[in-house]
């Protein structure tokens, strides 16, 4: 083994050896980009921890809504009450509005059309910047909204006292045409005088099929469960049916 003098004596040679290098303006580039690489390196790092972080204390805020409406157990391994249980079986954007609407019984001694035209309010979004006024097709179907409208105010409230963004407002802008069409009007007396589209509707309508079979799926053997499945199956009719739109 090599003594103490002798490594320090060859590491100044190895040194001057570089020194002396004629690729040294090579090995220069290189100290560089490695030096830069290293930082940059760093840098994500950092950044990965920051953001990482952020989606823990966004995981927690949402835990602790779900906490507070009762769709996960309390405690340090929280789990899903059976309420917790038909949320995860919806998977609309709104999907937290609509499991309070079928909690509080919201949904309850609709017809199939009635039924549809509430859906509608979870999963349409108007495209125009001045929408028209709304018109209800039934006196049900406006108590039901407004009752809607009334849970997405307090989810709203929830998600904001957490610092969390806030879910969409439900849109019933699609109400009274759906209820015409799942009441078995024809395309043009369904659409009436709006101006909406023969693609648009059937993108919208096969989009409250879709929720109301999640509520037949998630609420199977039940009264609104069976008005579901009537109402999509009433919607999935005729441009509906025929279309891949």
């Amino acid at each position: 083994m090599r003594s103490v003098p002798a490594q320090r004596l060859d590491a100044r040679r190895g040194a001057r050896a570089v020194h002396d290098d004629p690729a040294l303006p090579e090995i220069e580039v290189w100290a560089r980009r490695y030096d830069t690489l290293r930082d940059d390196t760093d840098r994500l790092v950092r950044s990965v921890r920051r953001r990482s972080g952020s989606i823990v204390r966004q995981f927690d805020r949402i835990v602790g809504v779900l906490t507070g409406l009762g769709y996960l157990t309390a405690g340090d391994d929280p789990r899903p009450t059976a309420d917790g249980m038909l949320l995860a079986a919806l998977y609309a954007e709104t999907d937290l509005v609509l499991a309070e609407a079928v909690r509080r019984g919201v949904l309850d001694d609709l017809e199939p059309a009635d039924l549809a035209a509430v859906a509608s309010a979870f999963v349409y979004e108007t495209r125009l910047k001045e929408p028209p006024p709304l018109r209800f097709p039934t006196a049900a179907t406006r108590a039901a909204v407004a009752d809607v409208v009334a849970l997405w105010q307090d989810v709203v409230a929830r998600e904001e006292a957490a610092t969390l963004p806030p879910t969409r407002a439900p849109d019933p802008g699609f109400a009274d045409v759906v209820w015409r069409w799942a009441s078995g009007a024809d395309l043009a007396v369904a659409l009436g005088a709006t101006e909406m589209t023969a693609g648009d509707f059937v993108r919208n309508t096969k989009q409250v099929a879709d929720v109301l079979r999640q509520l037949r799926g998630a609420l199977a053997g039940t009264a609104v469960g069976d008005t579901a499945a009537t109402a999509a199956r009433a919607l999935v009719r005729g441009v509906v049916a025929y279309t891949g739109v």
